[in-house]
């Protein structure tokens, strides 16, 4: 069977001001309901002519200039003739990269 592809869309995520949740059991019980976070699609590679097998990993590459960096996506063929391995190299926007949040994981 060949490769279908897949939809493929990288979506900006602002975390604040969303309500953190880390702990919460059930949100039904926050007054008032949570905040969420928000979304902003940035690219859907479908719109770009772009048709994408499996995407398995995405990177920051290096900067282009000083407003642009790389996003690297790659997937592989998972030993398939009907798939193909890629190697997907686009342009964002600086402005969009921030300082990432503090991190916690569970003990």
């Amino acid at each position: 069977m060949p490769s279908q592809g897949n939809n493929i869309r990288i979506y900006h995520v602002q975390l604040e001001p969303a309500t953190e949740l880390t702990g919460v059991v059930s949100q039904r019980s926050l007054i008032p309901a949570p905040t969420p976070a928000h979304k902003t699609l940035l690219i859907d590679l479908h719109d770009l002519g772009i048709k994408p097998d499996n995407i398995e990993g995405m990177a920051l590459g290096p900067r282009l200039s000083e407003h642009r960096r790389a996003l690297i996506l790659v997937s592989d063929n998972n030993f398939s003739r009907a798939q193909t391995t890629q190697v997907i190299a686009l342009a964002i926007p600086s402005s969009l990269l921030t300082d990432p949040p503090i991190l916690t994981g569970r003990p």
